[in-house]
């Protein structure tokens, strides 16, 4: 038993990224007393939004209202279900709540979407867009204004549990002195993934990548995970954690999405080994097992020109570039003769209807229809996979309440997040997704706390 703590409060929050930020404003409008220990420094990257440039998913706006799509909660918990394979009770629960965190962004953030667009494994278009730093900053300042207290560089190292009570405390580290905060109430896990500690990668991951590149911010090294498993917690969906992202640039490890624009992915023989509209772990995925280990997106002017207007972070990498198909082979090491030939029956296929090799049919998940490449100049990226946000770990319930193997809640203890797994236990990801369902779970986790 801990004989004197440092500091106490209600809700000890592990983690100042998205879901902990929310759960703590949740806490503070309920009038209780939060602490939030964050390893990282203030001005640190610590959450996974500026990765995902601000896309945050939505189900029965306004916003979609108005552009003519019907859309609700339900019909988005069944996508998540159906294409993620997720727990039914778990997407219930989030987009019962989801609409509320979107209500929190326009009242007290005074943030408003700024458009909305498809997204992969979505039945209609309902991923909203924002900034996403400017969200992080936003939220910061919201818990702070209510009465939530961020200790920043301390890093928590243990949970500290009662035999009777369950779990009571955290014991960190500031500085190299050891700190103890008592938990009246409840502590609430939210330190996002593993991606950043090879050695829970390798351990939990039987497809890890070896050149892989983490894009995930550096602080997310498994240490809920860790400190949860110690105490009894169960995982669930674990596996699918270190799976391929989004297509990454090998010179500048910076990762696109710009084959949602219309761009073709490739190998080094300059042959197409996949549909490009599919989610994009498996492009990512597949095209590291092409021969040589990379693979490539190739595009035209017409598609850089649409993509620099409606999404300039997709064009950080480094451009190869050639007055023609043979020229831009040449200088990016490919095939010439194959990249022509592959284009040629591209954009023939393209004019005619049909993608006869892969049957690709939609462009920016489920916007569009493809387009031929036929633009002079025309440029490539050459790519490998990444690994951005984690998508399996701590098992929960639908109170957020972390579970046992015998699916029992371990008492006072919750997580919300990245560090939590149930929502994609096919390993298939839906755009969008990890944000809301971040600080839709963390509300839920300090409502029940």
């Amino acid at each position: 038993m801990q004989k004197k703590w440092d500091r106490t409060a209600d809700i000890i929050i592990i983690g100042a990224g998205t879901a902990g930020l929310y759960a703590a404003i949740e806490a503070r409008k309920a009038g209780e007393s939060v602490l939030i220990l964050e390893k990282m420094r203030d001005a640190d990257w610590r959450s996974s939004l500026p990765v995902i440039a601000g896309v945050i998913d939505f189900a029965g706006t306004k916003y979609q209202e108005e552009r003519g799509i019907k859309d609700s909660p339900a019909k988005y918990a069944g996508d998540g279900v159906n294409y993620c394979g997720g727990l039914p009770e778990l997407w219930k629960a989030m987009t019962d709540e989801h609409l509320k965190v979107l209500r929190l962004f326009e009242e007290e953030l005074n943030l408003k979407p700024k458009g909305v667009i498809g997204g992969w494994g979505h039945s209609v278009a309902r991923s909203h867009t924002f900034d996403g730093p400017q969200i992080l900053k936003k939220l910061e300042d919201r818990a702070k204004e209510l009465g939530a207290v961020i200790l920043w560089e301390h890093s928590a190292k243990q949970l500290v549990t009662d035999p009777e009570k369950g779990v009571i405390g955290v014991l960190a580290t500031h500085k190299g002195k050891e700190l103890s905060f008592e938990a009246g109430k409840a502590t609430i896990i939210a330190t996002g993934g593993f991606g950043r500690n090879l050695d829970l990668v390798k351990e939990f991951g039987p497809d890890y990548l070896v050149n892989a590149i983490p894009l995930m911010p550096p602080s997310h090294t498994g240490d809920g995970l860790l400190m949860a498993l110690k105490v009894g917690a169960a995982t669930r969906h674990i596996k699918h954690g270190p799976k391929a992202s989004l297509p990454t640039c090998v010179d500048r490890k910076t990762d696109t999405s710009i084959m949602y624009e219309g761009a073709i992915a490739v190998n080094k023989e300059g042959k197409r080994y996949i549909r490009e509209d599919k989610w994009y772990g498996y492009i990512s995925d597949a095209g590291v097992k092409q021969p040589g280990g990379f693979f490539y997106l190739i595009y035209d002017d017409a598609i850089r020109t649409e993509t620099k207007k409606s999404f300039p972070t997709w064009l950080r990498h480094k451009e190869y570039k050639g007055d023609t198909i043979k020229e831009l082979a040449k200088n990016m090491g490919i095939d010439p003769e194959g990249l022509r030939e592959q284009i040629e029956e591209y954009n023939a296929d393209v004019k005619r209807g049909r993608d006869t090799k892969f049957e690709r049919s939609t462009l920016d998940g489920n916007v569009g229809v493809p387009i031929p490449l036929e633009k002079p100049p025309f440029y490539g990226m050459k790519c490998t996979a990444s690994m951005t946000s984690f998508k399996g770990g701590i098992r929960i319930d639908a109170k957020a309440r972390v579970l046992d193997w015998s699916d029992k809640p371990i008492p006072r203890l919750y997580a919300a997040g990245e560090c939590t797994g149930g929502f994609f236990g096919a390993g298939t990801y839906i755009w969008g997704t990890m944000t809301v369902m971040s600080m839709s779970m963390g509300a839920i986790a300090a409502r029940h706390s």
